[in-house]
Order: structure tokens, then sequence, then C-alpha cells
């Protein structure tokens, strides 16, 4: 009898030993998908592989020990530019780290930046504003346009007149959070031009 009770409790040992990792396209560090980000403190900038762990794409769960390739989000399936997370084989819902880690928060901040940025260009668009005389385009020339403008343009941009308008030259230099270990890191620099051809037939504005 206690040698059949020793046999019969060996696989039940061995189950309590095996981990599980359920949804790993939500649940690794800083993984996350298009329309969802579960566990990331700064945002999901991260996604699984598709080409090297689709075993891990829209999955429910994989056993302890296996392993799913990450690509930060920016990047395209199959590339060489990737991190590694093994699910745990002891613990439930436990992820670790193989080899060196992937840094895709500077690409995250600065897609987001340059976002905001466009997005200040255009509410500075919208605000303008500019009545053309008798309702057509003004034939007096641009003289003053940029210091109509003065109040709508960004600090990090000059202005200069133009013969059918006002062009602003602006350069944003795009950075990291720095924290106390880690000095701020220089990441890009973004040379934007507008052009708000005012006393053009019709009037129009362009962005460079």
């Amino acid at each position: 009898m206690q040698f059949l009770l020793l046999i019969t409790s060996l696989p039940l040992a061995h189950a309590a030993k095996s981990g599980f990792c359920s949804y790993p396209m939500w649940s690794i560090p800083e993984v996350g998908t298009d329309t969802r980000c579960d566990n990331g403190r700064n945002g999901c900038p991260k996604r699984i592989d598709e080409v090297a762990s689709p075993e891990c794409t829209d999955s429910f769960g994989v056993a302890g020990g296996a392993t799913c390739v990450v690509r930060c989000a920016s990047d395209h399936d199959g590339s060489d530019n990737t991190e590694a997370w093994q699910c745990s084989d002891t613990d439930f819902e436990t992820w670790e780290l193989v080899g060196d880690s992937l840094d895709c928060s500077s690409e995250e901040i600065s897609e987001k930046k340059e976002a905001i940025s466009l997005e200040s260009w255009k509410e500075m668009a919208r605000s303008f504003q500019f009545v053309p005389v008798n309702g057509t385009a003004a034939k007096v020339g641009a003289a003053g346009v940029c210091e109509q403008m003065v109040e709508f343009i960004p600090d990090v941009c000059s202005c200069e007149d133009t013969e059918l308008g006002g062009t602003a030259h602006c350069t944003v230099d795009i950075s990291t959070n720095g924290t106390d270990d880690v000095p701020p890191l220089h990441v890009d620099t973004i040379n934007m031009d507008l052009e708000l051809n005012v006393c053009d037939e019709p009037m129009n504005i362009n962005f460079h």
C-alpha cells in the first residue's frame, strides 16, 4: 500500500512544481496589443513577435518553461532586435527575463512627443485668424504676418515673412525622462516648417 501511495503521489508533486502563465500578449511586462495594455507602467511599447513566438500570440496561456520572444511595437515581426521572457516552471503567472532587456521606451516617447507636436501645429493653424480683403486673397503683400501670429508660435520656433505670408521654422529636441540614477538621453531632433500662405489663392497652410 505504501508503495502504491508513493507512485500515485509523484504526478501531483510534479504538477505542484509546474508553472503556468496566462495571456502572454498582455501579462509580460510592457507587452500589450494595439487595443489593450494591462501590464506596463509607461504604456505597452512592446509586442509579441508573431514570427518567433506564434504560440504566444492570441494565446490563452503557456506552460512553465515556455519562452516568448518580444519586439518593440514600432518594429516588425521577425526582427533581430528582441528580448525573451520565460514562464517560470515553479511559480504561476511569473515571467522571467532571459538575457538582455529591450529598451523601447525612447521610441514610444519620441512618437508621442512628435504626435503632440504635430497636433499643436494643427491647433495653431486652426486658431490663426486672417480675414482676406473683400472675401478674396489679399494683394498687398505679407508684411506683418509673423507679427500677427506671434502669440500662436511656440518658443522653439522663429518666423520669417514671405511674399505670400509667413514661414515658421521650428526645432524640437526629443529626450527621454531622466531619473536620479540615469540622466536624460537625447533621442532625436525634429525640424519642421509651417508655411502660412495667407495671400495665396486660395489661402493654404503647408507642413514640411
